[in-house]
Parts: structure tokens; C-alpha cells; sequence
């Protein structure tokens, strides 16, 4: 499908071109993710001389779930594609787990979360990347924006939320929410606003009911680091 749909709305935010490659490893807001497109290429915004579309990828869950992110991306990285629809290919991204102030047509603001994409491979043969499709790996480090909180679901799971401050090489923030499980929940349980931490874990999304059916973007977190105001660094 040509990607020629009108901006239905506007993204307040300002993009960076990276022009080397990416290591997860070292990057302060990173993320890779190897899975199958799901929907079109649809056009999001124009900055300047570039122009911007969106699609989603599903990412399997060894439980046999699958992760339905949302990403953004320079259209000059898809222009081989732009003129067939990619939905059921397969797609090696790499770039940047961010939040948007969206413009709405009422002129409210809502944000959204996108995986704003540094560089991507498409392909019809997923036996062709070097890393298996399921692979979701994402790195981040910041500084929480509010007290983390903690609760037992109702199935009596332990789960702590950060709600973390992750900020771009030119300064401006993305607020991200960040999920521990179990021991890591109770070790996250006491981190206040302020406290710095580096997280590794995955993209997950989640689809809960209030107000109508909403689906949330969060990193589920396997392991993380932590450095307190007193520039002590423990790891957990």
C-alpha cells in the first residue's frame, strides 16, 4: 500500500539523525526488537525536509503472547517498501523507546509512546537476521520522576512501578513506566523520586479496560541498577 495518508495528527518533538551504529549496550536509551509487521505504513508528521510513518510489530513472548509495539521512522528508511504493504514481513529495528505530546484534532493533548527507529532491516526470510524474531531488548537510563509504587496484583503478584525520567542527547525528557516483578519489585519498593537508575528489560504492551478498551507501553524489567543521591552504586 502507498503510504499516502493525510497527518491526522501533529507530534510536538523534535528528532535526532544518527548517523553511527547502534550497540545497545552502550546507548542510554536503547532498544532492539526483531519481529513481523503488522499494519501499513502510515503517514505521521513532516519535520523540516523529512517525513515520518508509523506501523507496528508483533513480538512473540516465549509464552506464546505477542507484544504489539508501535514505531516511527524516517520514510527515506522504508522507501524500498513504501509502494507494497509490508504487513507479514519481517523487521530488525534499532533506535529509541520515546514519549510524544500528541496534538489532537480537538486540539486536547494526549502522550504516546513509539519506538522511534535509528536503523531497520525488512525481509521476507526471518531466518535471515543474526538475532532470533522474538528478540525485544531495551536499555534505559534515568532518573524517576515520582516515587516508585508498589502492590500485589490480584492474584497476589509483588509489582512495583517506576515511573522514569530518560532524557535525549539534546536535553528533552521521555517519561517512561517501567514494571519489576517479584524480588525485583520488593528491591525496587523503597526508590524515590530523584534516585537514578539503569534498567534492562523488554518493550511490553498491555490492554486494560477503563473509560473502554486502552492499550499501555511499558519496559518489563529483568534486571537493574541503581544510584542513590549519595552517588552510591548498588546493583540489585
Amino acid at each position: 500500500m502507498k503510504c499516502e495518508v493525510d497527518n491526522r495528527f501533529v507530534l510536538k518533538d523534535t528528532f535526532e539523525i544518527y548517523d553511527d551504529s547502534i550497540n545497545v549496550a552502550n546507548q542510554v536509551n536503547s532498544c532492539q526488537l526483531v519481529g513481523r509487521i503488522t499494519s501499513d505504513f502510515e503517514r505521521s508528521h513532516e519535520q523540516r525536509t523529512m517525513s515520518f510513518v508509523t506501523f507496528r510489530i508483533a513480538v512473540p513472548r516465549n509464552s506464546g503472547k505477542e507484544d504489539i509495539i508501535p514505531v516511527i521512522c524516517d520514510v527515506e528508511l522504508i522507501l524500498e517498501y513504501i509502494d507494497k504493504s509490508p504487513i507479514g514481513r519481517y523487521v530488525n529495528v534499532e533506535g529509541r523507546f520515546c514519549s510524544f505530546l500528541q496534538i489532537n484534532e480537538d486540539r486536547t493533548a494526549s502522550s504516546k509512546k513509539y519506538l522511534y527507529v535509528r536503523e531497520l532491516h525488512i525481509t521476507d526470510d526471518k531466518d535471515e537476521f543474526l538475532y532470533p524474531i522474538g528478540t525485544n531488548v531495551v536499555v534505559i537510563e534515568g532518573e524517576l520522576n515520582y516515587n516508585s509504587v508498589y502492590r500485589n496484583t490480584p492474584l497476589g503478584r509483588k509489582i512495583t512501578e517506576l515511573p522514569i525520567i530518560c532524557r535525549r542527547p539534546n536535553g528533552r525528557p521521555d517519561h517512561l513506566t517501567a514494571i519489576a516483578w517479584g524480588i525485583n519489585a520488593l528491591d525496587a519498593a523503597d526508590l524515590v523520586k530523584g534516585d537514578r537508575v539503569k534498567i534492562t528489560g523488554r518493550l511490553q504492551s498491555r490492554i486494560y479496560n477503563k473509560d473502554g478498551e486502552k492499550t499501555v507501553y511499558e519496559i518489563s524489567v529483568k534486571e537493574f541498577e541503581v544510584q542513590t543521591q549519595s552517588k552510591d552504586s548498588l546493583v540489585l
